[in-house]
């Protein structure tokens, strides 16, 4: 495999009638999301979420995304928004980034 090259994608178990949820750190080019939620429709899944850390969204992909079996995107804004891509598909829902404690106060 060369760099850049994706593995073939594999689902593994039955997603049939159930919710899926693609988590990946960076979606710039969005087709290899596009290719899993079209496979991941196809074995039966009803809803299908992507959520990712940083939503570049390079060129078409706002496009693509409105097109796609993809139900929702959540993204952490990890630097100033806005970024046009984001407000140009209704499919993006933005969180802001938080603190969890791990212990009770």
């Amino acid at each position: 495999m060369m760099a850049k090259e994706k593995p073939p994608i594999t689902v593994v178990g039955d997603v049939g009638g159930r919710i899926a949820i693609v988590v990946d750190d960076i979606i710039d080019d969005v087709e290899s999301f596009v290719a899993a939620a079209e496979i991941l429709k196809e074995r039966g899944a009803y809803k299908i979420f992507v959520m990712a850390t940083h939503g570049l969204l390079s060129a078409d992909a706002p496009r693509l995304i409105e097109e796609s079996s993809i139900d929702e995107i959540l993204v952490i804004p990890a630097w100033t928004l806005p970024f046009p891509q984001l407000s140009a598909c209704d499919r993006f829902l933005t969180a802001q980034t938080f603190y969890l404690p791990l212990s009770p106060s």
